[in-house]
């Protein structure tokens, strides 16, 4: 690997550089101070090619430019500096990527994986310190054992749903429209079926039925059609083999569809939010728990009670679920809303956006039902006010549900298909 010599950034530049990467960035700052300080860099020459199995000792980040992850010679995406998905490494994110490829170079900096093993010992408790001692010794081996696969970066992530995928691609391509996005959607009969449900339904106040995929694509628009099919195909990833798990993953995706219809409606309240883009938010608001649920169906057998679970995701669903988003290539004000998406207390300047609508679908999730306790004090909730639903009392919240009861059931069971 040829390596260039640039002039060497101090310890507090490298530390705003990368503070931000993932998972290194999670360390405390002493060890963020020595693993930076043993940083490399390297200038890609155009058509460079990487191997993963060559650089497993490694955390590769990329700085400038961009790079083309490959599978089997297939491509299966782009890492680009500046976004998201560039504060992850390299190789590790997705089993699948074994070779990337620079076509107009790019600079790179790698870390040294043993080196940030040995600091994140080290380091380990930053993590399970955040949680009450109380668990059993079962519950604590299972709690450090996802904290770690979290941290290493070995948590199995959901892929993200081909249908949808090949959506979002054609969407993005200009030579492509209603006909060719019509064609991959009819390779999808229960996706097929659900959009031209959507497209049928009371909330798009059709004034005649549509029949045809293409009818439905066309009533719907492609903006639209990519965001509903990648919503719709959401429900395939909420699965398991143990029944707890499987009850879990569940009543997760049914709460998940009561938010997400929720903000459906909150945001057509808002100029210059899209309710449709509102309605992906508040289902993908909790998608950090997938993997957090997948990792607990493997090892079922040593988990007693779900106390263990709640605690783990209350911990690492946020950051597991930026990390799952910033894989699946989403962009960074979705990103910031499943890392903000917690703060009931949260607070900005500027117009209304979608962490505030999904905040306050959340706070109206709870209201009036066994999960109230979880909810703090309407005055505690900014996003609420923004909305028009934060007077102090909850009469105001009462009647936006009651009047868009109707309509909520409606989006519901468009979800749960």
């Amino acid at each position: 690997m040829a390596e260039q010599s640039p002039a060497k950034p101090s310890n507090a530049q490298l530390h705003r550089l990368f503070s931000k990467f993932v998972p290194i960035g999670q360390l405390g700052d002493e060890q963020c101070k020595q693993l930076f300080a043993c940083a490399h860099f390297e200038e890609l020459a155009p058509r460079s090619l990487l191997h993963a199995d060559e650089e497993y000792a490694l955390l590769t980040y990329v700085l400038q430019g961009e790079v083309t992850s490959l599978s089997g010679g297939r491509v299966v995406g782009t890492v680009k500096a500046g976004t998201r998905r560039a504060l992850l490494p390299l190789f590790g994110c997705d089993d699948k990527v074994d070779r990337a490829i620079s076509q107009l170079g790019a600079r790179l900096v790698h870390f040294d994986r043993p080196l940030y093993q040995r600091l994140h010992e080290l380091h380990s408790g930053a993590v399970s310190e955040t949680v009450e001692i109380g668990l059993s010794k079962i519950e604590d081996d299972i709690f450090t054992e996802i904290s770690k696969a979290f941290t290493e970066r070995s948590l199995e992530l959901p892929n993200f749903p081909d249908v949808a995928l090949k959506i979002r691609r054609a969407v993005a391509d200009e030579n492509m429209g209603v006909t060719e996005v019509s064609q991959i959607v009819q390779a999808d009969p229960v996706l097929t079926g659900r959009l031209i449900q959507v497209a049928n339904s009371p909330i798009n106040r059709a004034w005649c039925e549509t029949q045809t995929v293409r009818d439905a694509v066309s009533r719907l628009g492609l903006d639209s059609t990519r965001t509903l099919a990648t919503t719709l195909a959401m429900k395939q990833l909420f699965n398991a083999k143990s029944p707890m798990i499987k009850r879990r993953m569940q009543a997760m995706y049914q709460h998940s569809a009561y938010i997400s219809a929720i903000a459906y409606l909150l945001a057509q309240r808002v100029s210059g939010l899209d309710a449709e883009r509102a309605l992906l938010a508040g289902l993908v608001f909790e998608i950090g728990t997938v993997p957090i649920l997948t990792f607990a169906d493997k090892c079922v057998a040593r988990i007693n009670d779900e106390s263990v679970l709640e605690r783990a995701i209350d911990n690492l669903s946020a950051p597991v679920g930026a990390i799952v988003l910033g894989a699946w290539d989403f962009d960074a004000e979705l990103i910031d809303m499943v890392e903000g998406g917690e703060n009931w207390a949260r607070s900005h300047d500027g117009d209304t956006d979608y962490t505030d609508v999904v905040l306050a679908a959340r706070w109206l999730s709870y209201l009036d039902s066994e999960r109230a306790s979880r909810a703090p004090a309407m005055s505690e909730v900014p996003a609420l006010a923004r909305l028009d639903l934060g007077d102090g009392s909850l009469e105001l919240a009462r009647e936006f549900l009651d009047d868009a009861r109707d309509e909520i059931e409606v989006v519901q069971q468009l979800l749960q298909g």
